[in-house]
């Protein structure tokens, strides 16, 4: 308990080697001790990190995410921590640092992207988030996600890819009372895509994309629309015969009342998935 005010003072030097460890100590730290978490907020540890996500340098920023992420999984977050995050510069910084992870590095995106995944899940921001553009940030990452997955090797980004299916699925299953449906054709050329290129490696990804999926169906015939003109149904049905999960969440792309649940569980099981899905970014 005494360290923790010599952790924050220590983030505001000039030694990225020290602030990265000051920042690692101080998420363990919240992880494991909600005493610890209360004498953190009235010390300002919310503007402490503020200051610290403008940093240029990757591991002060990876270190940053991980220490967010553990303080907005905390029970008490929606009352007492994300309110003091929503009051700072925090998210516009943590959504531009997801969004311009292909091109600076995914490490820090991935903790970030996280973030916003827990924030989404407490009910307490997502008109803020809305407000913020994320809904179209998200759907253009994801295009990008899709293009870079299908050209190269690409071995890490789904961990990149699973925050960014599921902040962006359970945006859409929110009822704000604001409209934030994409009408992009791209967003389900771009799922396909990547239901294409991991359903061999990281099959944990195919339920992610398909509960999007299934929120951007639901009510919407814009996309029910374009699933049939695009001739992509043919795709989504060979989906049928794999795990349970998978089964259980293709039948419901086509069912409206299915929208309206979060997908909040940060942990995966591993689905026995064998057929490849056949569609390219000229469909």
């Amino acid at each position: 308990m005494p360290v923790t005010s010599y952790l924050l003072t220590y983030l505001s030097g000039h030694s990225v080697k020290l602030m990265e460890l000051c920042l690692y100590t101080l998420g363990n730290l919240v992880v494991e001790s909600e005493a610890v978490r209360k004498k953190l907020l009235p010390q300002g540890i919310i503007p402490v990190l503020a200051s610290c996500i403008q940093s240029p340098h990757e591991a002060v920023l990876e270190g940053l995410g991980y220490v967010l992420s553990q303080l907005l999984q905390a029970k008490e977050a929606p009352t007492e921590i994300i309110p003091l995050v929503l009051d700072s510069v925090l998210p516009q910084h943590m959504l531009r640092l997801v969004c311009s992870g292909l091109k600076f590095g995914t490490g820090a995106a991935v903790e970030f992207a996280w973030c916003l995944h827990y924030i989404v899940c407490s009910h307490t921001a997502n008109v803020e988030l809305m407000s913020l553009g994320a809904v179209p940030a998200l759907t253009s990452l994801l295009c990008d996600i899709a293009s870079e997955i299908s050209e190269s090797d690409s071995e890490g980004l789904e961990l990149l890819t699973c925050p960014v299916l599921r902040c962006l699925g359970n945006l859409l299953a929110e009822e704000t009372g604001c409209k934030v449906q994409p009408q992009d054709e791209r967003l389900l050329v771009a799922l396909f895509i990547v239901m294409q290129c991991y359903l061999q490696q990281h099959p944990f990804i195919i339920p992610e994309s398909l509960w999007l999926l299934n929120n951007l169906t639901a009510d919407e015939p814009f996309f029910c629309s374009a699933l049939l003109s695009m001739d992509l149904l043919p795709a989504l049905l060979q989906l049928l015969p794999h795990s349970q999960t998978v089964s259980m969440l293709v039948r419901p792309c086509f069912v409206p009342h299915m929208c309206g649940k979060l997908w909040t569980s940060h942990k995966h099981e591993s689905c026995a998935c064998s057929a490849q899905v056949e569609v390219g970014l000229g469909q």
